[in-house]
């Protein structure tokens, strides 16, 4: 297993974030004296959120912290798939409203 962001092999202890990254205590400790956020997903961390792991984790623990992740990044698809929604209807009411302006347009020509 590998730290999450140096990308060296974990020995003994890891650190997990509570965004479901695992990174050695090196970097731990160089994150939280500089800016404390995540250096993958940029959320702000806490160090009395973050929890040591064994390396050599089981399966059970591996399952929970893939299942987070997943639950995580569905709640960000989805949100980001309502906002794209939402845009897309503002868009598509404004084409309206322009269409009917040219109509009007066409018409107002057409008098003349």
């Amino acid at each position: 297993m590998k730290c999450n962001a140096c990308w060296r092999e974990l020995e003994g202890l890891a650190i997990s974030t509570t965004c479901g990254h695992l990174l050695c205590t090196e970097d731990v400790k160089k994150i939280l004296s500089n800016d404390g956020t995540c250096p993958i997903c940029d959320q702000v961390l806490s160090k009395s959120l973050m929890k040591p792991v064994e390396v050599d984790p089981s399966d059970d623990w591996t399952n929970e912290s893939m299942n987070r992740v997943v639950g995580q990044w569905r709640q960000k698809i989805e949100l980001m798939q309502g906002k794209f929604t939402e845009k897309l209807e503002e868009q598509h009411v404004a084409y309206q409203k322009m269409g009917k302006k040219c109509q009007l347009m066409e018409l107002e020509i057409e008098k003349t």
